[in-house]
């Protein structure tokens, strides 16, 4: 994106874009994850370690992942999700109910 900056500045064409896909993770929750990294397909355990890694790494700032860090190691610990929306156990819960929206946006 920088390049395309300074170019627009020099009234230089930009690069042409290329993009390199590296896979996907997704991290369903509990044990239940799916990823390719690199074009190799996981899922389950390794699936989720691989997803949580990538999404720790991805966190620019230390407090950030500190944080996402412990919330992992209290769900290890508890067995369950600190923070979960219920779709998992059948009861899904409206955005609202777990963002607290109502405290921003009125009726």
């Amino acid at each position: 994106m920088a390049h395309d900056g300074a170019a627009a500045l020099a009234r230089t064409p930009p690069k042409p874009y290329f993009h390199r896909d590296l896979g996907l993770v997704v991290d369903l929750g509990g044990a239940n994850a799916v990823s390719k990294p690199l074009g190799i397909e996981l899922s389950g355990p390794t699936a989720q370690l691989v997803a949580r890694g990538y999404h720790c790494v991805a966190l620019p700032i230390v407090a950030a992942r500190t944080r996402v860090l412990v919330s992992w190691g209290i769900n290890t610990l508890t067995g369950e999700d600190f923070v979960s929306t219920g779709f998992q156990d059948g009861r899904p819960n409206p955005l609202p109910s777990f963002e607290r929206t109502d405290l921003y946006f009125t009726a």
